[in-house]
């Protein structure tokens, strides 16, 4: 069978199946719109309690309540500020709030035009490789390409399993100029050392099936997160602060998002009140969109959190170095070199 022919047979069952299956589904929304309701919260819902309490355990592979992980939620926004304020005084800013570290990082690192962010995320992944490679035993063979995609801002996809496809960093401005301090923590975590080392190592390896292709949220967005804080670790930010607020305000949506979740599910915090909270936390409306994506997708946004805490507790419980590339290196072997498993089956077999 051809590529031409392949292609040819895809496209008829996008018209044939595809798109008709969508206008169908479409069709049915449109009919049920009426009975929906403003509560986004699954508690509304008979035995909602229960179904939240299995997705949380089910992303953030912990056995947590929704209540500890709103209060972990509170407990790291309290610490990511009282670092942000360190990071203030650092730079000598006298505001240490949120936005006027946001508008102090803007002004010294400026903006990045949408038919530029392509190729300046390219020159970050180069940068990126020269600095974390050290830091690894285990590298796929696979590179890693930075794709521009301007309908998105950010996602990763990992190489085919026969290696005639490497993996993608899919790189966009979602619309419009991005702000540079924002995009080498990005970068870190969808490329190197973040997906695309642990998604593009992991189908490499001599591994079972589920280790390769499953996803355990926790692990996977544990260890992208991870790698954001890896910078830090490693020296990356020492002479570029102004980046390493972008690190800390990723953080603090992670942080955000623990509070955020559980205040829909749990609490049955409407919309609006959900938007309160984010803009209180995060000192500004730019990241209330994600609230949606909350109400959506239930639980999937608390992983990143919960599973960066649990690597770094790992860490410390392994006695590692973070001055020492070959400590830091074992340890790292250890998180990605078994593929994608769940972090509560990791941690059972720490060496």
């Amino acid at each position: 069978v051809t590529v031409d022919a392949d292609r040819a047979r895809a496209a008829e069952l996008i018209e044939s199946s595809f798109i008709p299956s969508w206008e169908r589904l479409a069709s049915r929304l449109r009919e049920i719109r009426p009975t929906a309701t403003d509560d986004i919260s699954l508690s509304r819902l008979p035995e909602g309690d229960r179904y939240y309490a299995h997705l949380l355990s089910k992303h953030s592979s912990t056995d947590m309540s929704a209540t500890e992980i709103q209060e972990l939620g509170w407990a790291e926004v309290e610490r990511i500020k009282a670092e942000m304020s360190n990071l203030a005084e650092a730079i000598g800013v006298s505001d240490s709030s949120p936005s006027a570290l946001r508008s102090k990082a803007v002004e010294e690192l400026g903006w990045v035009e949408p038919a530029e962010v392509a190729e300046s995320y390219r020159v970050l992944v180069e940068q990126a490789e020269d600095h974390f490679l050290p830091f690894f035993s285990l590298i796929p063979e696979s590179p890693v390409e930075v794709i521009a995609d301007a309908a998105s801002v950010a996602y990763y996809v990992g190489p085919s399993f026969a290696g005639d496809r490497p993996g993608a960093f899919h790189a966009g401005s979602g619309g419009g100029a991005v702000p540079a301090y924002t995009m080498p923590s990005l970068a870190f975590h969808e490329a190197i050392p973040g997906h695309h080392l642990q998604i593009a190592l992991a189908i490499e390896l001599d591994l079972p099936s589920p280790q390769k292709f499953l996803t355990s949220t926790g692990h996977v967005e544990g260890w992208a997160l991870y790698a954001e804080r890896l910078g830090a670790d490693t020296g990356y930010y020492d002479e570029l602060p102004h980046a390493d607020f972008g690190r800390l305000e990723f953080e603090l949506l992670r942080a955000a998002r623990l509070v955020v979740d559980t205040g829909i599910h749990d609490l049955g915090w409407s919309r609006d009140e959900a938007r309160r909270v984010m803009t209180e936390i995060m000192d500004g409306e730019h990241f209330n969109s994600e609230v949606d994506r909350y109400a959506l997708y239930p639980g999937q946004a608390t992983a990143y959190m919960v599973g960066l805490l649990a690597l770094l507790d790992l860490r410390a419980d392994m006695g590692i170095d973070v001055s020492s590339p070959a400590s830091l290196a074992e340890f790292h072997e250890f998180v990605i070199g078994q593929g994608n498993v769940p972090l509560s089956v990791l941690i059972q077999h720490e060496p």
